[in-house]
């Protein structure tokens, strides 16, 4: 029996300042995990758009998203194979805007010492967010296995473009 073959894409936003990037915890699959803005799009809408009205908000009026590279992800499941193209854009806020930032209680800066070893982040996720704080774009390949939940997925491959 094959797995079926299915195409989605997605966009992501960080928001960094001074070697730090800010992240959100939610509950997802019955615990907490650590992730970063971002939302799936729908067949036909512009994925920038979508994070300027839906993703920008969350994190506060009057901050430009601009576009910072894609990520291609290829996810292994146990009925189906996923291609996850992912738009990544990216907020730089200066050190005054981080300290005027009123910090949701489910908000939080993370340094590239919390995205190696916090638990609530997924392996794979760890290789782009180190990534987004430097200043090259992202142009990232990778492959993981899922066979349970989402938080558990296994990273295989990854590829710096």
């Amino acid at each position: 029996m094959s797995r079926e073959k299915i195409k989605k894409h997605s966009a992501i936003v960080f928001a960094v300042c001074e070697g730090t990037i800010l992240m959100q915890i939610m509950q997802h699959q019955g615990g907490d995990v650590v992730d970063v803005f971002g939302s799936f799009v729908a067949e036909g809408e512009d994925a920038q758009e979508l994070i300027n009205r839906k993703e920008i908000e969350k994190i506060g009026e009057g901050f430009d998203a601009v576009p910072f590279g894609n990520i291609v992800n290829y996810i292994e499941k146990p009925e189906e194979s996923v291609e996850l193209t992912t738009d990544v854009f990216k907020i730089t806020m200066t050190g005054k805007q981080k300290e005027e930032y009123r910090l949701p209680d489910t908000y939080l800066w993370a340094n590239v010492e919390f995205i190696r070893t916090d638990p609530r982040i997924r392996n794979g996720d760890r290789i782009y967010l180190e990534k987004a704080l430097e200043e090259k774009e992202l142009d990232l390949v990778l492959h993981e296995e899922q066979y349970e939940k989402w938080i558990d997925a296994k990273l295989i491959s990854w590829e710096d473009k």
